[in-house]
């Protein structure tokens, strides 16, 4: 029973060491993503944005975006500047500014798109699309490009 307990407690050990994470690298947020969320039947909202560390600043990060949404004959593009906050080990909060509307006129009735999202991995981040309502959303890291 002694050896049991002894070969336990050591494979414990052993696991336990294998879950922690002390020389982990933190997420990278910087680079190119490509975004879609899903906003209703028959909608469509689909996006790009650049996200840049502030080298003077540790952990800060700067980007732009820009979001497409279509949803019958509202059809609106929008150039946002945002600031991209890490809250945790695995969470980025995207904090949006509408620059100019691209090809239609500009309309209260759309709002910045601001972004809570969990790190999936260095290619993935899913979340919450926090706009006119909160909505389900996904952004893929383009292939080959990051700072």
């Amino acid at each position: 029973m002694i050896r049991f307990l002894r070969i336990f407690m050591l494979a414990t050990a052993l696991l336990g060491g294998l879950g922690t994470h002390a020389h982990a690298q933190p997420p990278e947020f910087a680079g190119s993503w490509t975004f879609k969320a899903w906003i209703g039947s028959g909608c469509e909202f689909t996006g790009i944005a650049r996200i840049s560390p502030v080298p003077e600043e540790d952990g800060s990060y700067v980007c732009e975006l820009t979001a497409h949404q279509a949803c019958g004959a509202l059809d609106w593009t929008v150039r946002q500047t945002c600031t991209a906050t890490p809250s945790s080990s695995n969470r980025l909060v995207i904090r949006s500014e509408i620059v100019e509307f691209l090809g239609a006129d500009a309309t209260d009735s759309y709002l910045p798109d601001n972004f809570l999202l969990t790190i999936d991995s260095n290619r993935r981040m899913f979340g919450a699309l926090h706009s006119y309502d909160v909505y389900k959303t996904e952004w893929i890291r383009d292939e080959g490009v990051t700072s």
